[in-house]
């Protein structure tokens, strides 16, 4: 049986509204996908507190517990969301990190941590290509990058969530109630993802995602993109994760006045930037 053809365009039909409905449902995604990465920061203190950790400790549940599983699954994860399975791969990784997320309220010592942080990271890895795969596919390509601006929306609008609800509930009833906050909405939200979103009917090309990173590696400026942004990230997430506990340690604030402060004045001016170019026109 045949794969269905695609009207000239390459896009899947789908209404107006419902493409709106899509880059929406996959803000949300985002947005909870930045929380549950970034609520750790605004907690390091009363973590550090309640496990008897140290800033090694610490830091290595920031960065690499998370960071190179995160890259790693995210290979193999985005080949098996191109081959069809996008809405699949997004809803159930949504619910593993998000449940991992609540999970991480159990946590006795630095090692079940650090698991639970790693299966976050794997999970995670579910949501970036695969996102900007499925919306590629509704959004006809003059219309793509305002479209993909919804990733970055997303993610520093999550950021904010994560840094202040994180830090306020952590205030009010403990760290590890912050970490089932964080959690729940994403357990809820994957059903409600996989029950509504469609997954286009696109024809499979059957190329490997290793294929495809060899050809891409061939290309000069794209090598040269990955080395710059590898090393922008490197010194700006470093200063970010960081950023909170230096606001609590030195100027004694509270975890939710120091995570509303920090997305003040840091995310929120850099995502200021993409919001007048996320609406379809």
């Amino acid at each position: 049986m045949t794969a269905p053809s695609l009207p000239p365009s390459g896009i899947p039909p789908a209404s107006p509204s419902y493409v709106r409905f899509v880059l929406g449902m996959m803000m949300l995604v985002m947005i909870i996908n930045s929380v549950d990465r970034t609520v750790l920061s605004i907690l390091v203190e009363n973590i550090k507190a309640d496990l008897l950790l140290d800033d090694r400790e610490m830091g290595l549940l920031l960065g690499p517990a998370f960071a190179v599983f995160h890259i790693l699954a995210s290979f193999p994860l985005a080949s098996i969301a191109d081959r069809g399975r996008r809405r699949l791969v997004i809803s159930l990784g949504l619910f593993f990190w998000s449940l991992f997320t609540v999970l991480t309220s159990l946590v006795a010592g630095f090692w079940s941590l650090f698991l639970l942080r790693m299966g976050v990271g794997i999970g995670e890895a579910s949501a970036g290509a695969p996102g900007q795969s499925l919306i590629s596919f509704y959004v006809r390509p003059e219309q793509r990058g305002q479209s993909l601006s919804v990733i970055a929306i997303g993610s520093v609008l999550g950021l904010a969530v994560g840094m202040m609800l994180g830090g306020y509930v952590s205030e009010w009833h403990g760290w590890r109630m912050a970490f089932i906050v964080a959690g729940l909405p994403g357990v809820v939200f994957s059903v409600v993802f996989f029950t509504t979103i469609r997954e286009p009917v696109v024809p499979n090309r059957g190329v490997s995602w290793l294929d495809t990173l060899r050809e891409m590696w061939t290309i000069r400026s794209f090598r040269w993109i990955v080395a710059g942004q590898a090393t922008a990230l490197f010194a700006s997430m470093g200063r970010n994760l960081w950023e909170p506990t230096f606001l609590r340690r030195v100027y004694e604030m509270g975890a939710g006045e120091a995570g509303t402060w920090y997305f003040l004045t840091s995310p929120l001016a850099v995502g200021a930037r993409h919001l007048p170019r996320w609406a379809l026109r």
